[in-house]
């Protein structure tokens, strides 16, 4: 089950601002997947772009950063 408080886009982007703070996100379209305990928040990239983007991982339980990649 979810944490009732958890706001994880929020904490997704602020992790995304700390760690990648170069990283743009304005013009993205957010892209969130459920594996079981797990939220897993990413971009979609435009077509013309090369390049990675970040993925952030958060655990529903306990609202906490699990993992945060730039691919």
């Amino acid at each position: 089950m979810a944490h009732p408080r958890c706001n994880m886009l929020k904490i997704a982007e602020k992790q995304i601002g700390r760690l990648f703070p170069r990283f743009d996100l304005k013009e993205l379209k957010r892209v969130v997947a459920e594996n079981g305990n797990l939220w897993e928040l990413t971009y979609e990239m435009p077509g013309t772009s090369l390049g990675g983007i970040p993925i952030v991982t958060i655990d529903k339980r306990t609202c906490k950063v699990v993992r945060a990649i730039h691919t």
